[in-house]
């Protein structure tokens, strides 16, 4: 037996022994928190509210404390909670509440159509909204769906318009929506475009809750002149820091720069600094080593870990077999006690909660903010003897490319990657400003003069982006930058984006973020690089100019030279910033269709061949292409069976082989192209095949020497005329004045 193996069968006989503790109400009540407190106090009869609080704040009972007072003063209300997957559903679920007053609900949801039921979850749910008569128990009125199945209700009710009233919809995880008026729309979005439509007359209510209030695609989950009407509560990730972590002591964020097949020794390096209760964030399609899918990856990575911690409880999500039954031993924090390493893929993203995470290591790292955020926040589940939390995100490094193409675009990653993690930064340990107090004392202040400027997230991540894309241009044409022409060119990407107001203040902040990280000689080492080392104080009395030093450039180059062997900015410009103008791609493009025939080659061989470049271009600017020819879906189909066909004959002396050894070859495609295509064919001979009067001929040849009746079909292909009876039952009617025996049972 596996000591994997043995462990769920340990968890399994405990659940049995305890009955699967879960089930029981809980002994201890949960006060409210002051965050928590805020939201009851202020805001807990908002019809519309956005609820903006970090990972681990407890949103959830947040949600559960209002909800849970106003189901019980209304008593014709409901409350239907959507998330986006059922593993979240943990939080929402059996909570004993004590009030400031002393009043005390046993919060629960009796209408889980997230657990596995009888019949259709979207139906009940349905039911569930469309009822109006419930007991006196409140918990009646609670329902808990998934994003999923609450976005089927588009093609399961008519009519919508009346199905939420008096109902509170909270949609947690709140950034997967995207609102109707956008052409992009989501389902969820023209569920909610509805509810706002008909608020007033359906009385029903909008919680948006969610750490991360914005989507990571520039598009907002609702439009501004609505979202400026809803309510909204917003708690700093540094305020929940120094006001709700009692436990967590310290943290750090280190980035891992592997080489090629080493990334298995450097995770094994990781474990020998601390057994820790980790998640490992695993590679979707094996992308990290050679000839691998997830599941390989993931039994080397297994193999690994038990060299250095042989002992090791693994929990493995990424096998889909038996997942769910994995994901129960979570939901309860004695049972998830027992698990040292969760394996995932992206069922960790967003919303569970295992207490017991004192370490992520990320093998598959994004460029979003969001989902940064969203895995960072895993680990900041207060927990007793949980004094440190620690990320490791890994980075590839890769010197040897096939092309330019291939080098700027894994460039290109680590670098917006890296700028996630800038901004990941500034969100959980803002800078600080000191502030003169009355009595001459120095105070620091938290401040964020860029967030002031664009408060979404995901917009100051785009900005930023651009504005060190555009530094390390200038960097490359100017090697002593002035300050002031630093600014400037800041200034121009800022003005770009409409943001003039306190421009130089947003310009110094973005520049104090570069020179903050400047420090980081040496990437892959083992230590705190959010260490809040460096006294900014300083700068804004000597002014802005003791800001603009080669530092801030430092810092930029660092991850591109730990993940790429980048050497100078020169190399940068011609690796990640020297992008062909549309004339060099159509000459490009010319240059490859001479080449091949007059047809430019296939978008798969463009790319392969190192051409990302022409084939953006071609989809951007098609109009300037519009003269070269490419195949389309269509005709490359047609060729490739040609090809299928071709080499099919050339095996079989020069003549096409019949359709059934064709079938017989997996190449039914060919015959499909025949008959469609079939001058595209005419060049391969093929087996000769008799036409319709010629079979009818036979037929009536067999049928005359058997008494003017034809055999049945199972006696024809016995005898050999298989084409005849395919032609039989395609061309019935030409059959029709034949008379034919009927299949008797039992007949050879």
């Amino acid at each position: 037996m596996t000591i994997v193996e043995g462990f769920f069968r340990q968890i399994t006989k405990l659940k049995e022994n305890i009955n699967f503790k879960i089930q029981q109400p809980k002994t201890n009540y949960l006060r409210m928190r002051n965050n928590q407190f805020n939201v009851y106090d202020e805001k807990r009869d908002s019809r519309n509210l956005l609820l903006n609080q970090p990972p681990g704040s407890g949103k959830s009972v947040t949600v559960a404390f209002c909800m849970g007072k106003r189901i019980e003063n209304n008593p014709n209300e409901k409350v239907l909670i959507v998330v986006p997957q059922t593993f979240i559903a943990k939080s929402f679920k059996n909570l004993l509440l004590r009030y400031e007053d002393g009043s005390e609900i046993h919060w629960d949801i009796h209408k889980d159509f997230c657990e596995k039921i009888f019949g259709k979850k979207t139906r009940a749910l349905i039911n569930f909204l469309k009822k109006k008569d419930f007991s006196d128990d409140p918990k009646e009125r609670i329902a808990l769906t998934t994003h999923s199945a609450f976005a089927q209700l588009c093609k399961k009710v008519s009519d919508i318009d009346d199905i939420f009233e008096n109902t509170t919809v909270v949609i947690d995880e709140a950034h997967h929506v995207l609102y109707s008026d956008n052409e992009a729309s989501n389902r969820i979005g023209s569920l909610i475009g509805n509810i706002i439509d008909n608020q007033e007359s359906m009385n029903t209510s909008l919680w948006l809750v969610t750490a991360t209030p914005y989507r990571g695609d520039n598009n907002p989950l609702i439009p501004k002149e609505i979202m400026d009407t809803f309510d909204k509560v917003f708690l700093p990730f540094d305020e929940h820091w120094e006001t709700n972590i009692q436990y967590i002591e310290n943290f750090s964020f280190d980035f891992v720069i592997y080489k090629k097949n080493q990334i298995l020794q450097d995770v094994r390096n990781l474990i020998k600094l601390g057994k820790r209760k980790s998640i490992i964030f695993c590679p979707f399609n094996g992308h990290l080593l050679e000839k691998g899918d997830k599941r390989n990856f993931r039994d080397l990575l297994i193999k690994e870990i038990h060299k250095e911690w042989p002992e090791c409880k693994i929990l493995d999500l990424i096998e889909t077999d038996g997942r769910y039954e994995k994901k129960q031993i979570l939901l309860d924090n004695e049972d998830s006690k027992h698990v040292d390493i969760i394996l995932t893929l992206k069922i960790f993203d967003e919303g569970s909660d295992w207490v017991h995470a004192e370490q992520c290591i990320d093998l598959n790292p994004v460029n979003s903010l969001r989902v940064q955020y969203q895995r960072f926040g895993r680990l900041w589940r207060d927990y007793f003897n949980k004094h440190s939390v620690y990320y490791y995100m890994f980075l590839p490094y890769e010197a040897d490319f096939e092309n330019e193409e291939d080098r700027r675009r894994h460039l290109s990653k680590s670098y917006n990657i890296f700028v996630a993690s800038l901004l990941l930064q500034e969100i959980v340990e803002p800078l600080t400003y000191p502030s003169k107090l009355k009595n001459g004392n120095i105070k620091k202040v938290k401040l964020n003069p860029f967030e002031e400027a664009v408060p979404d997230d995901g917009q100051r991540q785009d900005i930023l982006q651009k504005i060190i894309y555009k530094l390390l241009s200038f960097k490359n044409n100017n090697e002593n930058p002035e300050p002031n022409e630093v600014k400037e060119w800041i200034g121009c990407v800022l003005t770009s984006n409409h943001i003039t107001e306190n421009q130089d203040k947003v310009i110094n902040h973005i520049a104090k973020i570069l020179r903050r990280n400047s420090d980081r000689n040496n990437v892959i080492k083992r230590k705190p690089i959010w260490e809040d080392s460096l006294d900014l104080g300083w700068m804004i009395d000597e002014g802005f100019d003791k800001i603009w030093t080669n530092e801030i450039f430092d810092s930029m180059l660092v991850i591109g030279t730990n993940t790429s062997g980048i050497k100078d900015f020169e190399e940068f410009r011609k690796i990640i910033l020297c992008k062909k103008s549309i004339p060099e791609n159509v000459k490009d493009a010319e240059k490859l269709a001479n080449e091949n025939n007059g047809v430019l080659p296939i978008d798969h061989w463009l790319k392969k061949n190192g051409y990302s470049g022409l084939m953006t271009c071609k989809y951007r600017n098609p109009s300037y292409l519009a003269h070269i020819k490419q195949l389309s879906r269509s005709e490359i189909a047609i060729y490739k069976n040609v090809k299928d066909a071709e080499k099919l004959a050339n095996k079989n002396n020069g003549i096409l082989p019949g359709d059934r050894k064709i079938r017989d070859k997996g190449k039914s495609g060919i015959i499909y192209c025949i008959k469609k295509y079939p001058d595209a064919f005419s060049h391969i001979k093929r087996k000769l095949t008799k036409s319709i009067p010629e079979h009818v001929k036979d037929a009536e040849k067999l049928a005359n020497e058997n008494n003017d009746i034809l055999m049945n079909d199972n006696q024809l292909l016995l005898n050999g005329y298989r084409s005849l009876v395919t032609c039989k039952s395609r061309h019935a009617n030409d059959f029709a004045h034949i008379k034919q025996i009927k299949y008797r049972k039992g007949e050879k």
